[in-house]
């Protein structure tokens, strides 16, 4: 410790550094080499474009090891950077730290991952900034139930429902810490508010493998907790350039091995299945670093009508977008992948309503993976669509709840779970459509 007590620290992460016990100037030149190439890997993609553009700040996200958050906030702060968030979930913290400093941030024995704290988005639903607008389309719904939802709603969080009491989804103004945010007061707030759903319509681009991923990491820890996050694929499955199909598009935190990642389906206003596609626009795997297979499936998203704020942004910049109920009530018409997710953390939730209600003694939980699995397993394939396009195909709300109500937790591991036999097969409309009877597994990060 002689030697090391006697090396010049230049910053106050070099000091961070030498007080670890890692010599940054006495390192051997490989060494040093492959220490460099390791942190520039801890930096996502998006940080690394904004170092090139020679910002004097930057909006980062640090993901830190066990036991690591208190000590790195205080040498972030008394070096003058400002703390924009902590994020005990993850063990991270969003900060405005200077460009000259990511580096040697990366190089911290501390640090996990640095990230862009990068604005996430809903399509269709964007200021200047990338952020959600407060005029964003949204209608208002009743004070009474979003009282009991959420007496004490987190922080700058935009407060929104699906009309569903079992299901809750929070949109953020200010970028990917408000996902954090809003999954972090699910998770605590989860037994006081029974609830079990996630719904997350907002997403950005791939920056990063899913392991330094904060949205993804987020998404994983609320499944950890017993949440079932359901998430949308994105909606940029054509290329900007020249405006034909393209893959890897998934948006993260679609590319969460744990989430039900959504993509958008159009089902030309029928009932029946067979004129049913997947939309153009929706995104297709495999994801981006990981390849992982995505989305798992998809729901319909095309020209989904909903109740309307005449004031709202969208209704009436989006003039063709507006309709009317058949009562004659204002709705407007959207489309994507948000929309596709939002239907199916409805089918969800029915089916945790009938598994509660089967009457089965000692019945656990469904966990996220085996609803996943249920989706999948029943979902009705879309004609000439590939996995990467459609996963196992569009949901099947009938399929999914006969197999919940059939499907006995109470069984260990292993044991034969159904209670009885089952045709894999739904009617729809007149017709017969078979199941997919397949399922998509993606390795956990």
């Amino acid at each position: 410790m002689g030697a090391m007590a006697r090396v010049w620290c230049s910053s106050y992460l070099r000091c961070l550094a030498v007080l670890a016990g890692v010599s940054l100037l006495s390192a051997p030149p490989a060494a040093a080499q492959q220490r460099d190439a390791a942190a520039k890997r801890k930096i996502d993609r998006k940080l690394r474009e904004s170092l090139r553009e020679g910002r004097r700040t930057q909006r980062v996200i640090i993901t830190m090891k066990p036991g690591c958050r208190a000590s790195m906030r205080s040498a972030l702060e008394e070096h003058g950077d400002a703390i924009n968030g902590e994020h005990a979930l993850i063990d991270a913290l969003s900060a405005e730290a200077h460009s000259e400093d990511v580096e040697e941030l990366a190089n911290n024995a501390c640090v996990q991952a640095v990230a862009a704290d990068a604005d996430v988005r809903a399509d269709g639903a964007r200021n200047r900034s990338g952020g959600l607008r407060k005029t964003s389309g949204i209608n208002p719904v009743s004070q009474t139930l979003l009282a009991r939802l959420a007496p004490k709603p987190p922080p700058n969080v935009l407060r929104e429902t699906l009309g569903l009491p079992s299901v809750a989804a929070w949109g953020t103004m200010t970028g990917a810490t408000g996902i954090g945010v809003a999954l972090e007061f699910t998770i605590a707030n989860r037994y006081r508010l029974n609830a079990r759903i996630d719904n997350v319509s907002l997403g950005h681009e791939i920056f990063a493998p899913a392991q330094d991923d904060p949205l993804v990491q987020a998404v994983e820890k609320a499944t950890d907790a017993g949440l079932i996050v359901v998430v949308s694929a994105g909606n940029n499955g054509l290329q900007k350039k020249n405006s034909e199909a393209g893959y890897t598009d998934i948006t993260s935190p679609g590319n969460a091995p744990s989430a039900i990642t959504v993509g958008a389906a159009m089902t030309a206003d029928t009932v029946l299945r067979d004129d049913d596609g997947v939309a153009p626009y929706s995104s297709k795997g495999p994801t981006w670093f990981d390849a992982f297979a995505k989305p798992d499936v998809v729901a319909p998203g095309h020209r989904l009508a909903s109740n309307a704020s005449l004031t709202s942004y969208l209704y009436k910049n989006l003039p063709g977008n507006q309709g009317k109920s058949h009562n004659g009530q204002p709705v407007l018409l959207l489309s994507g992948s948000s929309m596709a997710t939002g239907v199916t953390s409805g089918v969800v939730a029915l089916v945790l309503q009938q598994h509660n209600q089967n009457g089965l003694h000692r019945q656990k939980a469904l966990t996220a993976n085996l609803v996943k699995a249920m989706l999948q397993f029943s979902a009705v394939p879309v004609a000439d669509a590939d996995y990467l396009t459609q996963g196992t195909g569009e949901i099947n709300a009938a399929g999914a709840i006969a197999l919940a109500k059939v499907i006995d937790t109470s069984q260990p591991v292993g044991e034969w779970w159904l209670s009885t036999g089952i045709a894999p097969s739904s009617v729809i409309g007149n017709q017969t459509y078979a199941w997919s009877q397949e399922v998509i597994w993606v390795t956990t990060c």
